[in-house]
């Protein structure tokens, strides 16, 4: 199932002419080239430099794995004003990385600096604190502000958020038009949330005309996107025949998939009481079909993974 991280270290790509041989061995794959080279510049001064350097700490490339080296170089980019290095440092206090304690607080500060500066991860970091409160007074006017800047530079879960928050009203008058229209752009942007969500909006017929087939179609892209919940409804759709001819085996392979993969996913994990029912589908399910049927249910399962999750 595909891979989304909640947090993601930013590789730079520093664009200084005196890091340009360091940037071409790293396109190239010759990292040891790259590493010395960023480790002449950064021991000059030069933020980019010290930025990427940083990762090849923090990353293990080339060196050992050093998270309080990767710090220590991380400090120094960020206080020369670089972008990147600001949003890893707010990402280091965040988490508690190597020798830096959690700080939501100067987790916060180094997001919103760089946030200020452009850097769109750190835009969307800072967006979820005003939302939420986390370091900072809970404020949802300033949150949708740096989900739409993050939006706007293509951000999936900040043009999600965005979404969200216009579609319940959040720091701004509910707008179902404008959250439609950041949905389907973090949607075509392959945001598992978002798939799911227009799933729901066409299977429960929400300012749209209901469509099983429409909404059958976004919540396959959801569950391969992550969100497991999604075969669920796919499970329904084929045992049940709308939005799908009515097909037991295949109503069998998506409780399969459902209950026996685990998402990588951020937020696609089962709830508890959904596993339970699901599971407890599956059962029943399984006593109506032949031991013929049950077996034609597994491959299609793995034959499924194979061609669509691998």
């Amino acid at each position: 199932m595909k891979y989304f991280a909640l947090y993601c270290l930013i590789l730079v790509t520093p664009a200084l002419a005196d890091v340009e041989k360091a940037r071409l061995a790293e396109r190239s794959g010759d990292f040891q080239t790259a590493f010395d080279e960023y480790k002449l510049d950064a021991e000059e001064g030069d933020a980019e430099a010290q930025a990427a350097l940083a990762m090849f700490y923090a990353e293990g490339i080339i060196v050992k794995r050093d998270r309080n080296i990767a710090n220590q170089w991380t400090i120094k980019a960020a206080k020369q004003g670089n972008k990147e290095g600001q949003y890893n440092l707010g990402l280091a206090y965040q988490l508690g990385l190597g020798n830096l304690p959690i700080s939501p607080i100067i987790a916060f500060e180094w997001f919103l600096s760089a946030a200020k500066l452009g850097e769109m991860n750190a835009q969307y970091e800072t967006a979820v604190a005003y939302q939420y409160g986390r370091g900072t007074t809970r404020n949802f006017e300033q949150s949708r502000h740096w989900y739409l800047m993050a939006a706007e530079q293509n951000h999936s879960r900040a043009q999600n958020n965005l979404a969200v928050l216009y579609g319940e009203g959040l720091g701004v008058n509910t707008d179902r038009t404008q959250a439609m229209k950041w949905l389907i752009k973090a949607a075509d942007n392959k945001n598992e949330e978002a798939l799911y969500s227009l799933g729901l909006i066409h299977h429960q017929g929400v300012g749209v005309k209901k469509d099983f087939k429409k909404a059958a179609e976004y919540f396959e892209y959801a569950f391969i996107g992550g969100k497991s919940a999604a075969a669920e409804y796919l499970s329904q759709y084929y045992y049940l025949g709308t939005g799908a001819r009515k097909n037991k085996i295949e109503a069998m392979k998506w409780l399969m998939l459902a209950t026996e993969l685990k998402s990588t996913a951020t937020t696609g994990m089962l709830h508890p009481d959904t596993q339970t029912r699901l599971l407890q589908n599956k059962r029943f399910l399984k006593d109506e079909l032949s031991e013929n049927e049950m077996t034609r249910a597994k491959r299609a399962k793995e034959k499924y993974i194979n061609d669509n999750l691998q």
